[in-house]
């Protein structure tokens, strides 16, 4: 038997004054005894599972926002190097 979790991870974006906010929801599935050394863990510091899975990630580095994303054409050339894509456009 497995226990889940699901969990929804929420971000503010502001732009032009406007706040845009962003969630994320995933099932975690997890064998009986992660489960069990999760439950422990969470009532050790008086929390739900699901609250102390949202504080571990939020310590979790950040993904780097200075990364420049990719042109269509760049995705377009990775799609095909892993033969996603059939073919190119010329």
């Amino acid at each position: 038997m497995t226990g889940g979790y699901d969990g929804a991870y929420q971000n503010i974006l502001t732009s032009g004054g406007k706040s845009i906010f962003l969630s994320y929801q995933m099932t975690i599935t997890l064998t009986d005894q992660k489960n069990q050394t999760l439950a422990a863990e969470a009532a050790k510091r008086g929390d739900s599972p699901e609250t102390l899975l949202r504080d571990l990630i939020r310590h979790l580095p950040l993904a780097s926002t200075t990364e420049c994303s990719m042109t269509g054409r760049e995705l377009a050339e990775k799609l095909y190097r892993e033969r996603k894509l059939l073919n190119l456009a010329t």
